[in-house]
Formats: C-alpha cells, structure tokens, sequence
C-alpha cells in the first residue's frame, strides 16, 4: 500500500515506536499516549486509498511522485564472483548477504562493488562482482 511513505503514516510508525516501551521506566519522560486514539488512526489510514499505483506495469508512488526503485516483477537478482583478467565466474551467490559472508564484507560493500564494477583483490587474484537477474518463473 506505500503508505509509510505518507507524512501520516511516518508520523504514526514515529508514535508507535516511540509508545512501546511506554512507562517501563519510571523515570519515563514520554507524553503517555492514548492507544485507543493511535488505533483509531492506523484503522483510519489502513482504510484510505493506496499511495501506490501501476503504471505501464511499474509501481509508482503518488506521494513521492516517482516509481519504486528496483521492481523487476519475477525476477530476483544474483551475485557473481568474477575473476578481473580471464572473466571466468568464480561463484555466483543467491544474495548480497551471502556474498557479503563469503567474502567477509558488509552487505553495502556488495552493493556498491556490484554497481560500480570495481576490482578489488580476493585471494591474491583481481576480482568484481556482477548483478545477475535470474527470472522466477
């Protein structure tokens, strides 16, 4: 439905974080919050209109006025290990995260590498990661 992109609905995901450890302790300075009020409003934004919209086949954002980044309906994307002089694959991985643990890196590294075709050196050979989108169907 999009609507975390909504101002409201920030807001409400803000009073619902910030209610749920309401008065543990009781030196608390939170405002209590009426959850009675905060249900009646999620109920109420629930019920409204999607932000979300197709669009020649692409979901777009009525709120941020643009698409929503990376939607390949059916398709997953795929991490390969490629060796920098010869171009042969040396693993292909299901996830960002799994390669991320294989090559003992953060999830981001993976991400960043994979877009800018970077070399980088893994187990003294030149190597860089490449984005493969593998069809589900």
């Amino acid at each position: 439905m999009g609507l975390h992109y909504l101002p409201e609905g920030k807001a409400l995901i803000e009073c619902i974080t910030k209610q749920m450890n309401n008065y543990r302790l009781s030196s608390s300075l939170h405002p209590r919050i009426d959850r009675s009020l905060l249900e009646a409003e999620i109920t109420k934004l629930l019920c409204g209109p999607s932000n979300y919209e197709i669009r020649e086949g692409k979901t777009f954002i009525k709120s941020l006025n643009r698409y929503l980044k990376n939607e390949e309906p059916n398709k997953a994307i795929s991490v390969q290990l490629v060796e920098g002089e010869s171009g042969n694959i040396i693993s292909t991985f299901n996830s960002f995260n799994d390669c991320a643990k294989f090559l003992g890196t953060s999830r981001s590294s993976v991400s960043n590498r994979s877009v800018k075709n970077n070399q980088f050196k893994h187990q003294g050979k030149l190597v860089y990661l490449q984005r493969v989108s593998v069809s589900l169907e």
